[in-house]
This record gives structure tokens, sequence and C-alpha cells, in this order.
């Protein structure tokens, strides 16, 4: 056991720990077996949860780092079925998968996500508006429950706990294993259609006029854009094409550690983004975002490239996304809409953005189905929309940062929407309990799992209490 700060994805808020590093899943199991009455625990993987979510402060408990039971277990060819520990990597099983002409569905483009972090939040990804969600791609997990035994959970074995494990916040069991359904795909190469959105309009019909021939949609906006130009931005689609050996592309290792970059093979890129993050501000985006909108009338509007450069773009010429804003971190808050009138509900978000001078630089616009299993389900029952608001909270005063979100809970609430709880790092438990209602469902469902609240986080606290 060793304490150590730890903090979210977003190094925003920090928090004073003890964790433990079990080797394997048996010495895990001996942890919990000898500690079920003494202690609170809650599991980590690679900490990509952006705020308290993988965290059980020293306080309150403590922290188990998964970081160790990460290995593929077994591959069938057969029945394409991958068996791999629960804190593997998406990128890694993704480096497995590509060569063979196999991918999963649902990937979100952060593929340094553990397989069972995106069981714990039913990660979402490009093809959201098509395949769903995470769960898809599960065939079985195999957890540690609060009293310390091996379950094998699936649609015919536990089939409840299997189906509340989504979505769950890793407050029902800790991932150990899990078997995923992989997928066959004509090569690891996508066909791209990019397009220019000139304002709301054009950026609605696009969407809502998605065909099945696509795999992947997703748009980034100008959040400066004002008036006639409001949601204007880049919009994209991907669907997998075969490969042509006369197609000329450049290789990139995408897997690497995106902090050993190395721009034109021999300078380090941590060494050149020292000096970038000195201009690295919400001004200076101000001014890029105009630049890069006009400049994509030059981009090649169709175009075949690597899965991975679609999926990891920000990786191609940068850093791990979280250095980008180190020491101070980041505040991220992902809201959902649902379909009516969506396009005008995230209009009026961007210009509560803009009046507050809290501007997304980088904000992408996703389209999601419906779910209606887990009560914690980020979208569910509805079809819509999300935005992501990324923003540097050093350039504000904290006044502001809590009118802002509290002006922004209010108006998320008169438009029926919710935020994304792995993104959550302040939301406020009054917002928390009106946007999700069911939350006592799952606070039932919890019970009846983990009868003695074994597994806890800071959000569980900060949230649900």
């Amino acid at each position: 056991m060793e304490e150590k700060i730890l903090s979210g994805w977003s190094s925003y808020k920090h928090f004073d720990t003890k964790i433990f590093t079990p080797s394997n899943a048996l010495e895990l199991q001996k942890f919990i077996f000898k500690n079920k009455n003494q202690i609170k625990v809650i599991a980590r993987g690679h900490g990509c949860s952006f705020g308290d979510q993988a965290i059980c402060s020293k306080e309150n408990g403590v922290t188990i780092d998964l970081s160790n039971i990460d290995q593929l277990v077994e591959y069938s060819e057969e029945e394409h079925i991958l068996i791999v520990e629960g804190s593997m990597q998406l990128k890694n099983i993704l480096k497995f998968l590509l060569p063979k002409n196999l991918t999963l569905n649902c990937i979100p483009g952060g593929l340094e996500i553990t397989v069972g972090g995106a069981i714990a939040n039913n990660v979402h990804g490009k093809d959201c508006w098509k395949n769903g969600y995470f769960e898809k791609n599960v065939k079985s997990i195999k957890i540690l429950d609060s009293e310390g035994n091996f379950k094998k959970l699936s649609k015919n074995q536990n089939k409840e706990h299997f189906e509340m494990m989504f979505s769950s916040l890793g407050l029902l069991g800790i991932i150990v294993e899990v078997e995923l359904f992989v997928k066959k795909i004509p090569s690891p190469l996508l066909e791209i259609n990019t397009h220019k959105v000139k304002n709301l309009n054009e950026m609605q019909k696009l969407f809502e006029n998605l065909s099945d021939d696509n795999d992947y949609a997703v748009a980034w906006l100008d959040c400066f854009a004002k008036n006639e130009n409001s949601l204007r931005g880049i919009f994209q689609t991907a669907k997998f094409t075969e490969f042509n050996k006369n197609l000329n592309l450049k290789k990139k290792d995408f897997f690497q550690n995106p902090d050993q970059i190395k721009i034109f093979g021999f300078i380090p890129v941590k060494f050149i983004w020292k000096i970038v993050k000195i201009f690295f501000n919400t001004k200076i985006f101000k001014i890029l975002n105009p630049i890069a909108f006009h400049f994509s009338s030059f981009i090649k509007k169709k175009k075949v490239i690597p899965y991975e450069e679609f999926m990891m773009l920000e990786t191609k010429y940068l850093p791990s996304y979280k250095s980008w804003f180190e020491p101070d971190g980041f505040l991220c808050i992902q809201p959902f809409f649902s379909s009516e009138n969506a396009f005008e509900k995230i209009k009026q978000v961007v210009e509560l953005c803009q009046k507050f001078g809290v501007i997304p630089f980088w904000c992408p616009i996703k389209k999601y189905k419906k779910e209606n299993v887990n009560p914690l389900d980020f979208n569910k029952n509805q079809n819509g929309y999300s935005i992501v608001i990324d923003f540097f909270p050093k350039e504000y005063k904290e006044d502001l940062i809590k009118l802002f979100i509290q002006e922004l809970e209010e108006l998320i609430l008169q438009q029926n929407g919710k935020f994304y709880l792995s993104k959550d790092q302040i939301m406020s438990k009054e917002f928390f309990k009106k946007t999700y209602p069911e939350f006592k469902k799952f606070i039932e469902i919890k019970n009846k799992f983990d009868s003695n609240e074994f597994f806890l986080s800071e959000q569980y606290k900060r949230l649900f209490k």
C-alpha cells in the first residue's frame, strides 16, 4: 500500500489517497477477503474518467490500481471472441485486432480507456448513432464482487447484474476479465467525406439525413461564430473500405505513447509543446478556429485514411490530451440534448458559453441512439446529440465559473437534458438528482449487489448521498 495524490483525467481536482496495486486477480481477491469489513474501495484502470469517479480518498478508503491486470487472455478466430483482462486499454486491443481486419463497435476517441472503464461508463463513439454503446461488444464479464468472490455475468448467467454493470460507475463490482465480440471489417482503412458547414441549418440537415451506408459520423463546431454563422463547423462521415495496394499511405505508429512522438523524427513533441503551451489559451483559439474553418475548403472532400488516424486525430502531432492542460488542469462538461429541437438547444448552450466567455475551443458534436436498461445511462430512452465543453478554469475567477455552471444547469434542465457522468467534475447534487431521476433505482440495485457499500467513490459520495 502506498500513499499518492490522485486526480481524474482532467487534473483539475486532487485527492490524498491510499493505493493498492495487485499484481493479478488472485492477489486482489485476497485483499478484498481480508479487508471487506474494514474499508471501502473503488477500482481504477488508467484513470480516464475526468473527475472523481475512479478515486476513493484516504479519508474514505482505498483506491485499487488495476494497471497490472491488463493482459490479452485468448482469441478464438472461429467464434470471433476476444478475452482480455479488465484493465487492458482499448488502443492495445485495436493494436491486436486491426492487422487481422477486426475491430469493435462503439469505441471512443480516447483509446487509453480500459475495457473495464468502457463498461463502467458504457462509452460511446462516432458510430453511436448506428451501433449504440459499448455494451454491444460484451459477451460476458468476470468480476470480483463485494464479498471477494469471482462471479461470471452474462445474458444467460446473473443477467440482472450483467445488465447493470454498464454505466455502473465502478460501484457494482471490480471487472477482472471480459469476453468481447469482435467485428470483421474489409480493411483498417476508412473512406472519409468532409463537409464545410456554414450554419445551424446545414449542420442539422447533415445529421438528420445520415445514411446507414456510413459507419461513423462526427462534427466539430466553431463556437466563437455568432449570428448567421452560429454552429458552423466541419462535418465528417466515414465508412470502411477495401484495401487498395496502390494507395500511398504514410505509416504512423498511432499506438505509441503519445508523449514519445517526435517531429521530423528527432524533435520530441513534448519539448515543442513546452513552448507552444505558453500561447495555449482561449484567445488563441478565437484566432485559430476561423482559420481552421476557412482552411477546410482546401481539404480534400473524399480521401482514404487509416482507421487509427480518424479515431485518434489529436495524437498525430500532439502529446497526450491531458498534458495539454497540465499543471492547472481543465474542466469538461458533456451535455446531452434529446432530438426534439436539438440544434436550437445546442445553439442556446453555445450562446450561454459566449455570454460568459467560457467558450469550448474544441467542440465535437455526436449523434446517439436511445438505450433503456441502466438507470444511469447517458442517453436513456431518447435519441439525441451531445457536445463537449472543454475550457481552462485558470482563465476565469472562481465565482464566474460557479455562476456559469449554475446557469448552464438551469438551461439544461429547461431543455430536459443531462450531463455525461464520466466527464462530470463539478455537477451539483440537485442537478444530478433531477436529471437522473432513476438514481434511487440504482441505489436499490447497489444495495442488492453491494449491501455494505464496499465500493465507494468520491463521485458517489458527492452526488448520490
